[in-house]
């Protein structure tokens, strides 16, 4: 969240989250999937960031749609902007596609997706790979390796491993299909194969196996303690398992997202395999198999999309053949990957001599090194930025607003409704397929009628502008400009009654800070505190007073009051008694 100090200092660049901080915004997008991932992806603070920061250069690094709507926006190539994505299927996104040519800066992770787009006739799309840090990732020697097979029974195995988020893009039952037909051919075999991830999302992996009449030794799984952040290599034997390590109950779980293993750990893993597949139906890059060769482990993957570019005769790769399948509802097309070319690359790297596999491996090695380095990489990138042109330009735009009186026509379905309200109420256009469209699909056929999600969608335009408006309002312009530095800020939001009782400490006030001025923020008519001379000046409750953070100032405001009063808000909140260490007491405690 924007002013998070936890996230804007954890790393070594300025940090700024992508969510509003207000309360009222974040229930709004909470009730939308749409708004809310794109609020996630920083749609809602993004023109307020590039106005603040006043940046030469815009890089948006994410998937395409995490940028829709970018192009339209009143800074968009004011400054260099750049867009570095991953464009993984065919047809190519179609807002990519359609927006390239306002891109001026424009790079695909992936040789596929500039390739595409170049024969759309986009082409000044480049090809810029994604870097990959080659500290972390290296052979072992068998010293350090032998010990870790012996350690989970492994050392006379075949590991065949796959890390990977458990995502349904990841084509586990090609891989187990392929095991399949290697254990009919030979049933007694050696080999196992290692799948580095988490078994409670994605596919049901103990399905897949029962189906396949898997027996569980053949498929190894890593487990992990968040507690004492040991791990293992077994088969799976469910979740939430008592720590053999440090003994904590039910700590040990397979590794996931938010739980899993360092990299110095990961790279025993990668070591420990004999071999890596990576079978799946699309995907940006696929960072695993760079990971993989970099261990010099022979590796095979799917020959479509991201794939290409690491089962070449350069990389060493091992291409696996697939069939076109279309995806539903997006229509792309993707790759099913081919079992029996599985089976082929296994039976390929179990045939090759332990010269070939050492060539083959640090032959890969060799090619991530070449093409996907920090170093290689990090040094395109500056000489992308070193060519890009001065820029002249004042940051002075002003945020769309959005039109809450918009009235959609009656005879219409729900689809055309939806997208009515998206388009004309908050000018934000949806497909079939976004989430925010199918939610409220949903809801219409479900709990609520038209005249709720019309007053939904009316509620969010009418908040937006009101944000819009108070951020055109100079606040600095209504206080003296001789008394900075000497201001008091008292904040009454209550009835009057309550309001004239609280001025009979406006006195007092007075007295603790005499050489400043009192500002009084107030609801309640000007003319019933109008005769109180230790007020300063009596202005209306501006909706942009929302916490005391706004008037004290902080990480993402200007200090206009030194001390700032605010008496309706929540007394615990620490922020509230902090007032820039500048307050006095009037009470005295021996």
């Amino acid at each position: 969240m924007r002013g998070d100090p936890n996230a804007e200092n954890s790393s070594p660049w300025r940090v700024v989250g992508t969510l509003p901080n207000d309360p009222q915004r974040l229930e709004q997008l909470n009730q939308d999937p749409t708004l809310a991932q794109k609020a996630s992806y920083g749609h809602e603070t993004i023109d307020q960031l590039i106005e603040e920061e006043k940046p030469d250069i815009f890089v948006g690094i994410e998937d395409y749609w995490a940028f829709s709507g970018f192009t339209k926006k009143p800074w968009w190539n004011k400054i260099n902007c750049m867009i570095w994505t991953t464009l993984d299927s065919i047809p190519i996104f179609s807002e990519a596609a359609q927006e390239a040519k306002n891109v001026k800066y424009f790079y695909s992770w992936a040789s596929f997706g500039a390739a595409e787009l170049n024969k759309l006739g986009h082409h000044h799309v480049g090809h810029l790979r994604g870097s990959i840090s080659d500290q972390e990732f290296y052979k072992l020697d068998d010293e350090r390796i032998n010990p870790i097979k012996s350690k989970f029974n492994l050392q006379d195995s075949f590991i065949i491993g796959f890390v990977f988020r458990n995502q349904l893009r990841k084509t586990i039952p090609s891989l187990l299909d392929a095991l399949n037909i290697l254990n009919t051919k030979k049933p007694n075999n050696n080999i196992k194969v290692l799948l580095h991830t988490n078994w409670k999302e994605g596919w049901d992996i103990k399905a897949l196996m029962s189906e396949r009449s898997i027996p569980d030794h053949q498929i190894l799984t890593t487990y992990v303690c968040p507690k004492c952040k040991d791990y293992s290599i077994n088969p799976f034997v469910g979740h939430d398992v008592n720590c053999p390590s440090c003994g904590t109950e039910k700590s040990v779980n397979t590794v996931s997202i938010v739980d899993g293993v360092f990299d110095y750990q990961l790279n025993e893993i990668y070591n420990i395999m004999d071999m890596y597949a990576h079978p799946f139906t699309s995907g940006g890059q696929e960072i695993p198999i760079q990971e993989a060769m970099l261990t010099e482990t022979p590796s095979a993957c799917t020959n479509y999309s991201c794939g290409v570019d690491f089962c070449n005769e350069e990389s060493g790769g091992i291409p696996l053949s697939w069939a076109e399948f279309v995806e539903f509802p997006t229509r792309f097309k993707k790759a099913s990957t081919d079992p029996l070319s599985i089976v082929e690359a296994i039976e390929k790297v179990m045939g090759w001599s332990p010269e070939k596999y050492s060539q083959i491996g640090k032959k890969s090695r060799k090619y991530i090194l070449d093409n996907y380095s920090t170093e290689v990489i990090g040094s395109k990138v500056e000489e992308i930025f070193d060519n890009m042109p001065d820029i002249n330009y004042n940051f002075n735009f002003n945020k769309v607003k959005m039109n809450p009186l918009y009235a959609p026509p009656d005879n219409v379905d729900d689809s055309t409704f939806i997208k009515l309200l998206y388009g004309n109420i908050l000018k934000t256009e949806v497909t079939d397929t976004d989430e925010g469209y199918l939610h409220w699909m949903q809801r219409l056929q479900t709990d609520l009628k038209r005249p709720d999600v019309f007053n939904y969608f009316k509620s969010v335009a009418t908040t937006h502008n009101n944000e819009v408006e108070q951020k055109t309002f100079e606040f600095e312009s209504i206080l003296d400009k001789d008394d900075e530095g000497r201001r008091i800020a008292i904040v009454l939001k209550n009835e009057p009654s309550a309001c004239l009782i609280s001025s009979y400490f406006f006195k007092d006030v007075s007295k603790q800070y005499p050489d400043h001025n009192i500002y009084l923020f107030s609801e309640v008519p000007p003319n019933l505190l109008m005769g109180n001379r230790f007020i300063h000046k009596i202005l209306p409750l501006y909706p942009c007073i929302k916490d005391i953070e706004f008037l004290e100032g902080g990480p993402n405001n200007k200090r206009f009051f030194n001390v700032a009063y605010m008496p309706h808000l929540e007394p615990s909140l620490l922020k509230n008694y902090a007032h820039n260490d500048l307050d006095e007491s009037s009470l005295c405690i021996k």
